[in-house]
């Protein structure tokens, strides 16, 4: 039977009430607050609670410096002279020199140097600590050499460097602007812009990297231990297209990975044994003995397969 539109509106109305719209409202509420608070105590547990990792910025200009979309306030108190590192003024520059309790996952850090406005995004894995100058000639971030990066530590652990805290300048203004979102709202939305470079993008490497580019936004200071969907999705694809023959494209979806995830040893694993099998054996083992030095981001058994092409099994 066809019941009109206008009587199932009327019926509706004579039905509700203010209490059972108090309740609904209520409801909704409930539900809100339920999904902040979830949103709240997974980053904070991931910043604050052992997983927490150390990211270490020099020559940085803190007044013009963004972390994952968030413009750094210094207090007075921040703003030092170069003095920090005694050992070498000249390796950090002034303070603040970093910061800490920064969760694990993808980050992205915009900074002006000169005239030029430098982006650059990393990933970290738990309790990971990522040292990174800003090279004013060529406008971009480098790695400190690794006896820098020890003798930083170092001084981190004497409390010697002014580090600012990620979880208040940072992690904060992102939930009070209703800008973070969940780890597995992040994966999910940024397979699927993989999926969109694998179906439509493998013949346009610029198109890909593009549409990849925009799938590692999604991430940006979200709160991710394993960043596994995204590299099963890769490594998956890029071995089945290698194995048709498809070897532009397998390579195009793996430049595509690396947008995301740079430097992720999963990905540099994956790109390791493609390039053994083409016959690139000395840039095929650069890239395995790149994976394992963050052998952390890797799990046992692939692991063991790393070692196992460079002949250490």
């Amino acid at each position: 039977m066809f019941i009109p539109i206008g009587l199932i509106a009327r019926l509706a109305l004579d039905a509700r009430d203010g209490q059972t719209e108090d309740a609904m409202r209520r409801a909704g509420l409930d539900h809100d607050r339920a999904a902040h608070e979830a949103l709240v105590q997974e980053l904070w547990s991931a910043c604050t609670g052992p997983a927490g990792c150390l990211l270490i910025l020099g020559g940085v200009d803190w007044s013009a410096c963004a972390i994952d979309g968030v413009p750094i306030t210094l207090p007075p108190s921040a703003q030092l002279a170069p003095t920090g590192y005694r050992e070498n003024v000249d390796v950090l520059g002034p303070g603040p020199h970093g910061l800490l309790a920064v969760c694990p996952g993808r980050h992205s850090i915009t900074v002006r140097s000169g005239h030029r406005t430098v982006t650059s995004a990393h990933t970290l894995f738990p309790r990971e600590a990522l040292f990174l100058k800003l090279d004013a000639a060529s406008g971009a971030f480098a790695r400190y050499e690794s006896s820098d990066e020890a003798a930083i530590l170092r001084r981190v652990s004497t409390g010697d460097l002014t580090l600012l805290d990620y979880s208040q300048h940072v992690a904060s203004p992102r939930i009070t602007g209703m800008r973070a979102v969940a780890s597995t709202v992040a994966l999910t939305a940024c397979v699927n812009e993989l999926r969109l470079v694998h179906k439509y993008a493998l013949d346009n490497q610029e198109a890909a990297l593009r549409q990849a580019t925009n799938g590692g936004t999604h991430l940006n200071g979200v709160p991710i231990a394993s960043f596994e969907p995204i590299t099963t999705f890769i490594g998956f694809n890029v071995f089945e297209l290698a194995a048709k023959e498809q070897h532009t494209q397998a390579w195009t979806l793996l430049q595509a990975g690396f947008a995301v995830l740079p430097d992720n040893p999963t990905l540099l694993a994956v790109q390791g044994e493609l390039q053994l099998k083409s016959g690139a054996t000395e840039l095929g083992t650069a890239s395995l003995e790149r994976a394992l030095v963050r052998a952390d981001g890797l799990n046992l058994a692939l692991t063991s397969r790393v070692r196992a092409l460079l002949g250490r099994a």
